[in-house]
Order: structure tokens, then C-alpha cells, then sequence
């Protein structure tokens, strides 16, 4: 699958960046809640990036 994000903090909020393609290891899905008032359910799991995430992009990503 192809993994795009988006930086929580941005303005405009229409800012997605690409960071590649991952895999899915089997066996790690869990079924949860979200903390929030309506306590949606939503699966959690681990992916496997084929390539590392560039570093410009995870840190701009992480840093404030």
C-alpha cells in the first residue's frame, strides 16, 4: 500500500506528503477505540516501509 500523511499542525490543512510504500505484517492488526467522545473503532497495525522515510521529510514531519 502507498503511505501518505499529513503534518497535524499545518494552516491550511491540505498538505499530504508521500512516504512510500509499505507492507503489512500479518498478525499485528488490534481492534480498538479512539480516545475521543464518540469512541469510534478503529484497527491499529505495523507496516513495513520498503524504503526508509527521507529524513527531511520525517523530520519535518515530527518537529514542531
Amino acid at each position: 500500500m502507498y503511505i501518505f500523511v499529513k503534518k497535524e499542525d499545518v494552516v491550511d490543512g491540505n498538505e499530504y506528503y508521500f512516504l512510500g510504500k509499505a507492507h503489512y505484517l500479518e498478525g499485528i492488526a488490534e481492534e480498538t477505540t479512539m480516545p475521543n467522545e464518540k469512541k469510534d473503532n478503529i484497527v491499529t497495525m505495523t507496516l513495513s516501509m520498503e524504503t526508509p522515510v527521507k529524513d527531511e521529510i520525517y523530520r519535518y514531519i515530527i518537529e514542531d
